[in-house]
């Protein structure tokens, strides 16, 4: 490297940096320094301010003045250590500072810090003006990059422009906010201006040896994923290439290279390409390691086959003790903490015939997640047992059981059921994570008009109000977010405190403020005889937790007739089809029609990714399809991006419908009308339907068109028989 000394004396440092291979030239004041630095580049100055005439204060001013292209880095050799002075000497232009009694080693370590952050700076500095020291070192502008590369066209660059003179944003995040470029393309024109190589993080493969040098935390805290060890042609010692959002962080590269006793070769990633594929890789490292315990481990556990259904007491002793073992507590740990992360909605191990599989479900979606050797199935399903405090013992029987852990300082409670099938017992878990829910009606997704429409029934002294839906329909959440709107809206309004109770089976949330109290079908309490008894509890609102049978609904209704308001669930398609349903279980039509105050329907759907949906016109015979519930012709289809992991989605969004039972309704429900009389009659009373609902949204890029009418469908009587068959998610 050269080095312009600048000494006022006679210094031993001159002969320190030769013998480090430094080419050195001194000068002894600021004219001097000035013709040097005019003339030539130095990439480091290093000013001993020991007996020196000029202030130090107006060297470090005056170098940053002359230069233009490239950056200098300045070292002050100094005794002084106020934090005044030093602070003075940083805002002058000085980088950092040495004692005068300085060691061999501690000038070798700055120089090679030094000679990083002038590579990278002098990358990095912009080049206004016209004075050009070497082209090499020119910025070409990012926008002009993008032109080159053909994502954006000059008009869509000089409307970006006037967009950054009037908001001041940066031209990246102009032209990915209006999505004329995305992150990728931006980082890879970034890649080309600051001679950096560019690499697409997640397609990239990483090293699991590498991955266990690097903890973590520290790769997500500087944002650093490290890629594969390549031979330098240059050099005999290997380069490790590594990913990073920022290649000018020297704290992270000498960190790796303490770590990893490599060169660093630092390769430009996206911001969030970079955190996806941190999550992934470290998840991917944890799951061989895992493979690798399981397999280490497989002669110690109990070999299951079909056999294992039979076993006797002594070995399903030997189970439980094998089943405490630190590779099963491990891996049944992992999967619970990984369900948690990722937002599943339920865990599912499955067995098969050489191994067992764990899948997650997402947004609705089922998703393999792991495979597992089948030596270690009979413990990982004892450890769930001992945890759900099942009877282990018991293989040929449909379980259920309850686990409440806590998971990275969450609160989660699990709803376990196993079921034997041919290659063993299937385990289901239901996972409800308390800490994650508000169970508040204004994030249930209803809109503005159905929210407040909702909000009426539920401030009715009396009558019964039903949720319906298929299984997995979001009902239950929808009940205890209504149940807390109920009590604090009468503390609000003053009306004092209700006495709210609930029957479940089970309770899913625990809510405060309410009693909940669940069934016990093998102890013979069963839905009916629980009701009976919280009605002699003095209720203001009761909660049934689904209506099964006549029994159960009658008792439910008479409720609602005698001063109660009563909330419950009920598995049809739509809020008209209540009716018939109710009618089907056995309930006589002047009872339904006195106490039913409205239905509420509704369906989850995907939400899409708001990062990557696109616009675009679906065929003309789905809009053909279509044309009688809406006159949108713009709709949103998901693409996948980092964001939301490649699936287009990211999350899950509700469509409701509200049927008020008015006295029209009352009367066609006395007469035992149809569901599509019913359905028609509301509509004509103000309803919104599912399908209007739901159209809404994938008009407003919410959700998708074809997960609309796959979740929520047309209803058949408005359906054209001749529509040719619609692409479904």
């Amino acid at each position: 490297m050269k080095v312009l000394l600048v000494t006022g004396r006679i210094s031993p440092l001159s002969d320190q940096l030769t013998e480090l291979g430094n080419e050195v030239t001194e000068v002894a004041d600021a004219y001097e320094l000035q013709n040097h630095l005019t003339a030539d580049y130095f990439p480091l100055v290093l000013i001993d301010t020991n007996g020196m005439e000029s202030s130090t204060l107006t060297l470090c001013r005056a170098i940053r003045e002359l230069e233009s292209l490239r950056y200098t880095y300045i070292i002050l050799l100094t005794g002084e250590t106020q934090p005044d002075y030093r602070k003075s000497c940083l805002e002058a232009g000085a980088d950092d500072f040495l004692a005068p009694q300085v060691t061999l080693a501690e000038i070798s370590a700055k120089l090679r810090i030094a000679s990083r952050i002038t590579e990278i700076q002098s990358k990095m500095t912009s080049v206004e003006s016209s004075t050009e020291r070497s082209p090499v070192y020119r910025q070409e502008p990012l926008g002009s990059i993008l032109v080159s590369l053909g994502i954006i066209d000059p008009d869509t660059l000089r409307g970006a422009l006037a967009e950054q003179a009037r908001t001041g944003e940066r031209l990246g995040e102009i032209l990915q906010t209006n999505h004329w470029a995305s992150e990728e393309d931006i980082t890879r024109a970034r890649g080309i201006q600051l001679e950096v190589p560019y690499c697409n993080v997640l397609e990239e493969e990483t090293d699991p040896f590498l991955l266990s040098k690097v903890p973590y935390d520290t790769a997500r805290r500087y944002q650093v994923l490290p890629l594969a060890a390549l031979k330098d042609s240059t050099n005999s010692s290997p380069l490790l290439r590594v990913a990073m959002a920022n290649p000018g962080d020297i704290e992270a590269i000498d960190l790796l290279q303490h770590r990893l006793k490599l060169r660093i070769e630092p390769y430009l990633a996206s911001a969030s390409g970079i955190r996806a594929a941190i999550e992934k890789a470290y998840r991917y490292a944890e799951d061989s390691q895992e493979h690798t315990a399981l397999k280490g481990h497989a002669g110690d556990v109990l070999m299951d086959d079909e056999s294992d259904l039979d076993i006797s007491e002594g070995n399903i002793a030997e189970d439980i003790r094998r089943g405490e073992e630190a590779p099963v507590v491990a891996f049944v740990n992992s999967i619970l903490t990984d369900a948690v992360r990722r937002r599943a909605s339920d865990i599912h191990i499955e067995p098969r015939k050489k191994d067992f599989q764990v899948l997650f479900r997402m947004d609705g979606q089922l998703n393999p997640v792991r495979t597992a050797p089948r030596q270690f199935y009979a413990a990982t399903i004892s450890r769930l047992k001992i945890m759900s405090e099942m009877d282990i013992s018991e293989r040929r029987l449909p379980q259920d059981g309850r686990i409440a852990v806590k998971v990275e300082d969450k609160p989660i409670d699990l709803r376990v059921s196993t079921l034997p099938t041919q290659y063993g017992e299937r385990v289901v878990m239901r996972i409800l994570d308390r800490s994650g829910n508000t169970l508040d009606l204004g994030h249930v997704g209803m809109s503005e008009k159905d929210n407040a429409t909702f909000r009426d029934l539920l401030q009715k002294p009396h009558g019964l109000i039903l949720v319906t839906g298929p299984t997995g329909s979001g009902k239950t959440t929808t009940l205890y977010a209504a149940l807390n709107a109920i009590k604090n809206m009468a503390l609000t309004s003053g009306s004092g405190r209700r006495n709210i109770i609930t029957c479940e089976d089970p309770i899913e949330y625990e809510l405060e403020g309410i009693s909940q109290s669940a069934v016990h079908e093998k102890a013979g309490l069963t839905f009916a005889k629980q009701l009976r008894a919280i009605l002699r509890q003095d209720p203001d609102v009761v909660l049934v937790g689904e209506i099964r049978d006549a029994e159960t609904a009658e008792i439910a209704f008479r409720a609602a007739l005698t001063g109660h308001l009563v909330l419950s669930t009920l598995h049809c398609n739509e809020a008209a089809g209540a009716i018939s349903r109710l009618l089907d279980i056995g309930l006589p039509p002047y009872l339904i029609a006195s106490a039913l105050s409205g239905v509420v329907a509704q369906r989850l759907a995907r939400r899409l990714c708001p990062s990557c949906r696109e616009k675009y016109v679906p065929e003309q015979h789905i809009l053909e399809h279509i044309s009688s519930f809406t006159k949108a012709i713009d709709f949103y289809r998901p693409t996948g991006c980092v964001e939301c992991d490649g699936t287009g989605t990211k999350g899950r969004t509700s469509v409701h419908e509200i049927m008020i039972v008015d006295s029209n309704i009352r009367r066609l429900i006395k007469d035992s009308v149809d569901t599509s009389t019913v359905r028609r009659a509301a509509i004509n009373n103000g309803m919104t339907t599912l399908i209007d609902a739901g159209l809404r949204k994938a008009a407003s890029g919410e959700a998708s068109l074809d997960e609309i009418l796959y979740r929520v469908g047309l209803p058949e009587s408005e359906s054209p028989a001749s529509a040719p068959k619609l692409k479904v998610a």
